[in-house]
């Protein structure tokens, strides 16, 4: 991916700013680069030169950023909130001078509330287990009186654990009415759903010791 573009200077000469990305994952390789025609040096001053070459930095960072707005678009979900926060910050220097570098900031603000969002359930989730376990022989105790010691789908009585009809990553409560014993295999099934299906794998489990 590349991209750059001619700029008129004040002394009439035409030089060019511009910017290359190239991804080679895991690493991306990323050059800003002032393009001088060699005849136009001919008579300048090396301290002209390095004013003109100056001023065109800032067009140099500007295609960099028209660059890396096209590569937010393509690839928003799999930015990190690192990554989020330093291209915002970058981009901002150029947000009113481009509508589609404004819309990538706005794209990175969303992938960073997304981010935080899921951190935030995990914490939620994590603590709701921890609770979980610190209930957990009352609970089975309380199930056993209930239901029996079986597995609510298959009947066996080995290898039980605690399923969550609605999931704990969902919501779902530690009440005696979102709880049941599943064997391990029916939970697989169930997986993060709320019934046991043969076609799901994986899920919550939560071991019956």
């Amino acid at each position: 991916m590349s991209i750059s573009f001619c700029v008129q200077l004040d002394n009439g000469k035409i030089w060019g700013a511009g910017h290359s990305l190239f991804l080679f994952p895991p690493k991306e390789v990323s050059r800003s680069v002032i393009l001088i025609p060699i005849n136009q040096i001919n008579g300048m001053t090396d301290e002209e030169i390095g004013h003109y070459v100056r001023a065109l930095l800032s067009e140099a960072r500007y295609a960099a950023c028209l660059e890396r707005s096209t590569l937010i678009k393509l690839n928003t979900p799999r930015f990190t909130e690192e990554e989020c926060n330093k291209w915002i910050s970058e981009l901002r220097e150029f947000q009113s001078r481009d509508d589609d570098i404004a819309d990538a900031i706005t794209i990175l603000q969303n992938r960073l509330k997304t981010i935080h969002g899921q951190e935030k359930k995990r914490v939620l989730t994590k603590v709701r287990r921890s609770q979980f376990e610190k209930n957990r022989e009352q609970i089975t105790l309380a199930l056993i009186e209930r239901d029996g010691y079986e597995c609510k789908q298959c009947k066996t009585q080995n290898d039980l654990t605690i399923d969550h009809i609605l999931p704990i990553s969902k919501g779902g409560s530690d009440q005696l009415e979102n709880l049941r014993f599943l064997c391990r295999t029916c939970n697989s099934k169930k997986g993060d759903k709320t019934r046991v299906d043969p076609d799901y794998s994986g899920g919550e489990e939560e071991t019956v010791k």
